[in-house]
């Protein structure tokens, strides 16, 4: 699904769009922006634009501790857009109830070339108190992401929106800048709320609207895409359509934003986004995130039992390694005359005296624990003798 939007509610993009900064010389050459807010305020950004300084906030899990915790570093982004937000041309903030579009915002240099081939990537959250009241009518609409220009006349070709999809709050990739009844939903998918999402994009800068022209490729959450509408490549991992407008008069810029369309006043909370790790490079390892290290697997520990507590020669003994953690194999040395694998293992020991068993447990990531006991085996009594009391003694782990 899509929903309309006339060119000048959809200029509202810069009251809550993120502008990016280019890289500088030294970074590496393929690298063209970084926004990742790690100077921990919005210095990378060339355009900042809101009615309130508070509206885009670079903050860190130290400063503000009940915001969600940055995913790409140490600092993040806090964007916002309020009613009174009101954008009414590029650079230009009205900051009053008029009607037209609401924007809080952030965007990069002229970094977006015709006819080039960019990586964009870039992490957003939704907070579960997400309520902006989209509904696809023509005044109620949401843009978390998009690449524009000048002369910023009507809506741009492409943006990453929020919106109803069959019910449900769903991200959605809208071709939108195409002239009327060509609107056209690409991709969606649910939100799920109060989590981080990535996305990364593989874009062809092109006022060229055929196959030959602009196109996307999608990874969400390190998941390539489908496209699900429009002109697509016939395994619908591309979707065609350009990506600069007609009459673009200069590069255009990589925007995340909080930016949305009301005519009236109804808003009673302010819509509210995160960001993190905004990208733009001519590789994919420009635009994601490199990949994090494994966690360290637990490391494992070795712990057994047997019964009978005082076996006797010649009778089977069960051992039980079932409260040893983290274990995926079990290897069993009984006094040296055998080995036994497996969790639970019986064995019988012929004659009495004291046995050393020792179990060593392999975790999954192919660290051991061992653990060593003694067992003392009785001969059986005589007639004459009391039943045996054998102990257990000089247990050693490693």
């Amino acid at each position: 699904m899509s929903f309309p939007r006339s060119s000048t509610l959809r200029r509202a993009l810069a009251l809550g769009a993120l502008a990016l900064v280019a890289v500088p010389a030294s970074a590496q050459a393929s690298a063209i922006f970084n926004g990742d807010f790690e100077p921990g305020n919005m210095s990378q950004w060339a355009v900042v634009q809101n009615c309130a300084t508070t509206r885009n906030t670079a903050y860190s899990a130290a400063t503000q501790p009940t915001w969600p915790a940055p995913v790409s570093g140490t600092f993040a982004n806090r964007t916002q857009a309020a009613y009174t937000d009101h954008w009414t041309g590029p650079g230009n903030q009205a900051c009053d109830t008029s009607s037209g579009s609401r924007r809080a915002q952030q965007g990069s240099t002229n970094i977006l070339a015709p006819n080039t081939t960019v990586w964009e990537g870039f992490w957003t959250y939704v907070p579960t108190n997400f309520n902006a009241g989209i509904d696809g009518s023509p005044d109620r609409w949401f843009v978390m992401q998009e690449d524009f220009g000048a002369p910023f006349s009507g809506p741009p070709p492409y943006s990453f929106d929020i919106g109803n999809v069959n019910g449900v709050q769903s991200f959605m990739l809208d071709k939108v800048g195409c002239g009327g009844g060509c609107q056209t939903t690409a991709w969606s998918k649910p939100i799920a709320k109060g989590a981080w999402h990535h996305f990364v994009v593989q874009k062809r800068i092109s006022a060229d609207d055929t196959t030959a022209g602009g196109s996307h490729k999608l990874w969400f959450d390190n998941v390539q895409q489908t496209f699900t509408a429009g002109t697509r490549s016939a395994d619908y991992l591309t979707a065609y359509g350009r990506t600069l407008a007609t009459n673009a008069s200069e590069n255009y810029r990589f925007y995340l934003n909080t930016y949305f369309g009301k005519s009236v006043p109804t808003i009673s909370a302010i819509p509210t986004l995160y960001f993190d790790g905004a990208r733009v490079g001519t590789t994919r390892a420009d635009a994601d995130l490199p990949a994090s290290a494994p966690a360290p697997a637990p490391a494992p520990q070795a712990a057994f039992t047997w019964t009978p507590a005082y076996p006797l020669a010649g009778s089977v003994v069960q051992f039980d390694a079932s409260t040893s953690k983290n274990a995926a194999s079990y290897s069993w040395s009984m006094d040296g005359l055998t080995t036994l694998t497996g969790v639970k293992p019986t064995f019988t020991f012929k004659n009495a005296g004291t046995k050393k068993v020792t179990l060593t447990v392999t975790a999954a990531g192919g660290a051991t624990s061992s653990i060593s006991r003694d067992v003392v085996v009785s001969q059986w009594p005589t007639s004459n003798d009391p039943l045996p009391n054998s102990v257990r003694q000089n247990d050693t782990t490693s």
